[in-house]
């Protein structure tokens, strides 16, 4: 009924560890360059839907295949760039703050691109202030 497995509902696979995760980056780059693009995408989305609540895990897959969409000179990257775009709103909630930083931050970059600069603005005021922000503002 949910469309979804067992494991994503439950999310019985724990967190992978940072040299699994730069493994698997690896791996989704290696397919890319052996096969094709939407190869290397499908395999990061299985893995992803393995290990739904590896925030790390997502931060990386889906920042590599943005890169990668230029790189690799991909057509119709508006299908992936409004998936990733759902992934990036997820993180940007994570409790993670590099993580949650540059999701916003790529928020930020989609919002300008659509000409919708009232959310890039209010995303932009989101984001916590470096010490030297708070410097030049004192």
């Amino acid at each position: 009924m949910l469309k979804i497995d067992l494991n994503t509902l439950m999310s019985f696979n724990d967190d992978l560890t940072d040299i699994e995760i730069e493994n698997f980056v690896d791996e989704v780059d290696k397919t890319v360059q052996e096969h094709d693009y939407d190869t290397a995408f499908q395999k990061a989305i299985n893995k992803i839907h393995e290990y739904p609540t590896c925030d790390r895990l997502i931060y990386s897959v889906v920042l590599y295949l943005e890169g990668a969409l230029t790189l690799y000179n991909v057509s119709a990257i508006e299908q992936y760039q409004e998936i990733y775009e759902t992934f990036y709103n997820r993180l940007a909630t994570s409790e993670i703050p590099e993580i949650r930083d540059t999701a916003t931050s790529m928020l930020i970059s989609y919002s300008r691109n659509r000409g919708d600069f009232s959310k890039a603005e209010e995303l932009i005021n989101s984001l916590p202030f470096s010490a030297i922000d708070q410097r030049r503002a004192n």
